[in-house]
């Protein structure tokens, strides 16, 4: 069972992934087909990670992180981290 916490994680992070997803596909000028390709899975699943709608497995954020520069690696990943750090400091004075 997933408790409050893993919830408003994984709630939190949906918008992050997908904007950040949005952003680099259209930077890279793909379509979402092409990247569901580049990152191994089909167009649906990839589309409902842009839409905010599912979080991306461990093995497709680290295939994503692969495509990025080091400077947008560290940049979603800090992004990632803010997320998981707000909702520390939210559940020690919830």
């Amino acid at each position: 069972m997933l408790s409050i916490r893993g919830y408003l994680a994984k709630e939190k992070m949906k918008p992050v992934i997908a904007a950040e997803l949005l952003e680099y596909r259209t930077r890279l000028g793909l379509t979402q087909e092409a990247m569901a390709r580049s990152l191994s899975m089909s167009c649906r699943s990839y589309i409902d990670l842009e839409h905010g709608d599912s979080l991306p497995s461990a093995t497709t954020l680290a295939l994503l992180l692969t495509m990025l520069e080091p400077a947008e690696q560290e940049k979603m990943l800090e992004k990632l981290r803010e997320v998981l750090d707000e909702i520390k400091h939210s559940s020690k004075n919830g």
